[in-house]
């Protein structure tokens, strides 16, 4: 998945390659690494891997990959570049990408969220930055995921923002659920 990402003003290309190794018959959380080129800010790279292990687990237990699989990404920074990166609101997006790397699907799209080990999205701060940054990415037409706990609060306060970014063709999408995000790329999943 070859694409510019963006992360409040630091905006940056990303590479993110999904290697498949052997097929397993149980999952073991700790067998999916996640490798960066380069440099990469230490919560970027829990991110990473927290991506890599919840889309993971939901396409093993969902029957979809029953391969153990690692992630290369390769952001194109150099240390110092970055600088003002923390925290885990990429989590999703790189859920995303592996889920759509895995499905073959060549849509552009950017998604900002915590993943908690529960599969929950978690809110985050400066939603609507983060949804304009990747928008001046992105052709219209992208979809852009973000957490259902921000819909709600954003929907009250930033409608204006919201409405603008719907009005240049962008599909907003919120999520409460790594589930959910799965479902819109086709992917079926079982309970839900």
């Amino acid at each position: 998945m070859d694409e510019h990402t963006g992360t409040g003003m630091c905006r940056f290309p990303a590479s993110l390659d999904v290697i498949l190794k052997k097929e397993v018959t149980e999952f073991h959380p700790d067998k999916y690494l996640a490798r960066a080129q380069g440099f990469a800010p230490p919560d970027l790279l829990r991110s990473v891997q927290q991506g890599l292990r919840m889309a993971a687990e939901l396409l093993f237990r969902e029957w979809h990959c029953r391969q153990l699989m690692g992630v290369q990404i390769d952001l194109g920074l150099n240390e110092g570049e970055c600088g003002a990166f923390n925290g885990r609101s990429a989590d999703l997006a790189f859920a995303l990408g592996v889920m759509a790397e895995i499905r073959g699907l060549d849509q552009p799209m950017a998604a900002t969220g915590v993943l908690l080990d529960s599969g929950l999205v978690g809110r985050v701060s400066g939603v609507v930055q983060k949804l304009k940054a990747a928008a001046d990415c992105l052709p219209p037409g992208s979809s852009l995921f973000y957490p259902g706990d921000n819909h709600r609060e954003l929907e009250e306060e930033q409608r204006t923002s919201l409405q603008e970014l719907r009005e240049r063709g962008f599909t907003l999408v919120p999520v409460d659920s790594l589930e959910e995000v799965a479902l819109e790329l086709g992917i079926p999943v079982q309970g839900v």
